[in-house]
């Protein structure tokens, strides 16, 4: 279950003391004076109503007795030790045992630690002020139980040993045999705590060896909890004694141990025992069932709400799992989809195959593509060509060139180049203006780059068919004109 703040209640005969937390903070809520205490405890029950009540008394109406009784289990168990409850200190309401374990010898009969509140009239007024409220009260327990829940904490492994620790009410001494508890007393002396702690401290001793609990020649270890600077003090009256070892417990030991803050029980000795106790559950509960009903009925509440809150968020989880999974589903249909789709079209297209267009087109496409990436053959590479013909054939008189570029219409590749031209100085001696044009020809087309020339216009295509004139007139042509065409870069 959730851990949740509780309500420890630190009471004495002489009033005590409220506290509000859990087992890492508790938090004072301040002082119960013995007159008005129960009204005070009301109002702090007003104000935290589903905090549960925990009850630590501390008095020396106090009985501990130990007890060997017959190993059974079950409904019988109850009924044997709740008789012998009844046999020790009759009708008291509040007394519960504890059970110890089992003998290891004999019919290893269970040991039990009876434990009862003789004297509880002054807890009636606490009590009552509880009822009215109907408030949680989980346990009515003694000091003694919540020093147990300390000494368990301290981690001490000793056959015997006996803690010593200030309270409110007085000096508390507990006996513990194998890490368990055995005796309890408390030391209600108001004179100086220092020079009678070692005294009592005897006397419990003397008290135990008289009622065989403790051997006489068994050195008791004894520990000095919170006990400020008198600890030295008391720790070398009772190291020259042979009968005790004396322990101081430090105030970061106590800190480390109930995970606490070292500072933590300087202000109220009492908040040693209820921060042992804080999220514990104590090892006997001296409240009968009557008075605990409202706390089983808050436990009840607690469990339905933390059920509640487990199924909402289930559901909440359950919930955005399958929104995640609908999501999933929806991205997995949409790619089906469009996978059956792609697989239609690709099935429609195999069934009715379709041309993107007619084959000239597809062909001049691929043209446009090779045209593109072979550059084309710029007009300096023209006249370059056209000028060093020119250098070996001085007679040619160059009048024209064209060129452009029909890759993309035709097959051929390159550039077509037009030039026309003439004859200088002509004279009207054809065979010698075709031999000029011959050798420019020849000459142009020893240059790189230049294929398929031919001569598209001779001078003599420009002479009439029939011939007529006189001889004795100056009937020559003025120039000899021709023309040539050729490619400029490509195949060749």
């Amino acid at each position: 279950m959730l851990r949740e703040s509780r309500l420890l209640v630190y009471l004495s005969p002489r009033g005590g003391s409220a506290f509000l937390g859990h087992s890492r903070k508790l938090d004072w809520l301040g002082e119960l004076p013995e007159v008005d205490g129960p009204l005070v405890l009301a109002r702090l029950v007003d104000t935290h109503p589903h905090a549960p009540v925990m009850l630590v008394i501390d008095s020396v109406d106090e009985d501990f007795r130990l007890e060997s009784l017959p190993h059974v289990a079950g409904p019988a168990r109850t009924e044997m030790v709740s008789r012998r409850l009844r046999q020790l200190y009759r009708n008291s309401p509040f007394c519960t045992s504890w059970r110890q374990g089992r003998l290891n010898q004999g019919r290893r009969d269970d040991r039990y630690l009876m434990a009862s509140l003789t004297d509880h009239d002054w807890l009636a007024p606490w009590i009552d002020a509880l009822r009215e409220r109907r408030a949680p009260l989980m346990a009515v327990t003694l000091v003694a139980a919540a020093l147990q829940a300390l000494y368990t904490r301290l981690k001490r492994h000793e056959t015997h040993a006996l803690l010593a620790t200030p309270l409110p009410a007085g000096l508390r001494l507990c006996y513990f045999q194998q890490g368990q508890l055995r005796f309890s007393r408390l030391s209600s002396n108001e004179d100086n705590r220092s020079s009678n702690a070692a005294e009592e401290i005897s006397k419990t001793q003397l008290y135990l060896s008289s009622q065989r609990i403790l051997l006489k020649e068994v050195r008791l270890p004894v520990h000095l909890v919170n006990l400020g600077a008198e600890a030295a003090d008391i720790a070398r009256s009772l190291a020259a004694e042979p009968a005790f070892e004396p322990h101081i417990v430090s105030p970061a030991e106590l800190a480390h141990a109930l995970r606490v803050p070292a500072d933590f029980f300087a202000s109220q000795p009492e908040t040693l025992p209820l921060a042992a106790l804080a999220g514990k559950t104590p090892v006997f509960n001296l409240a009968r069932a009557e008075l605990s009903a409202p706390y089983f009925l808050h436990r009840i509440s607690r469990g339905v709400q933390l059920a509640a809150a487990v199924v909402l968020g289930s559901g909440l989880g359950f919930a955005a799992y399958n929104l995640w999974q609908a999501s999933a589903l929806e991205q997995q249909t949409m790619t089906l989809q469009e996978n059956a789709r792609a697989t239609a079209r690709q099935a429609q297209l195999t069934r009715t195959p379709q041309m993107p267009a007619d084959p000239d087109t597809l062909a001049r496409v691929a043209r446009l593509s090779t045209r593109l990436s072979t550059p084309a053959a710029p007009p300096a590479a023209v006249l370059a060509a056209a000028g060093a013909a020119l250098d070996t054939n001085p007679a040619i008189v160059l009048q024209k060139i064209d060129w452009q570029d029909d890759s993309l219409e035709h097959a051929a590749d390159g550039v077509q180049v037009d030039i026309e031209g003439r004859i200088a100085h002509f004279d009207g001696n054809w065979r010698a203006a075709m031999q000029k044009i011959e050798a420019f020809r020849a000459t142009l087309a020893q240059q790189p780059g230049i294929s398929r020339i031919k001569l598209t216009q001779s001078p003599l295509s420009d002479r009439a068919t029939t011939l007529s004139g006189s001889t004795l007139t100056d009937s020559a042509p003025k120039e000899a004109s021709f023309r040539l065409e050729f490619r400029l870069g490509g195949r060749t």
